[in-house]
């Protein structure tokens, strides 16, 4: 079942099953001396935000209307790094409205 619920602010859709359960499937909680708790320092993080609305901007505005920019970058981020990322937690979800 897909249900909703606020996290970071957000209303996200998630997998009931699954709601809550990221960091305890994810590496970098294990824990990663390059991933201090709470997450990486702010002033990174804001900095990449702000160039990743920038590229889901230009995706919304040159591609498809059916292409999901923030799982076109997601994609993109994890062939560019070999890394899987499974997306938990989506606010774009159409799924439990």
């Amino acid at each position: 079942m897909i249900e909703r619920y606020k996290h970071h602010g957000a209303d996200v859709a998630v997998k009931s099953e699954l709601k809550g359960k990221h960091s305890e499937h994810c590496l970098c909680f294990e824990p990663c001396p390059k991933f201090p708790e709470g997450g990486s320092p702010i002033k990174v993080v804001e900095r990449i935000q702000h160039k990743l609305r920038r590229i889901a901007v230009d995706i919304e505005d040159n591609e498809a209307a059916d292409i999901c920019p923030q799982a076109a970058i997601l994609y993109a981020f994890c062939r560019e790094f070999d890394m899987v990322a499974p997306v938990y937690e989506c606010k774009s979800c159409p799924l439990g409205r």
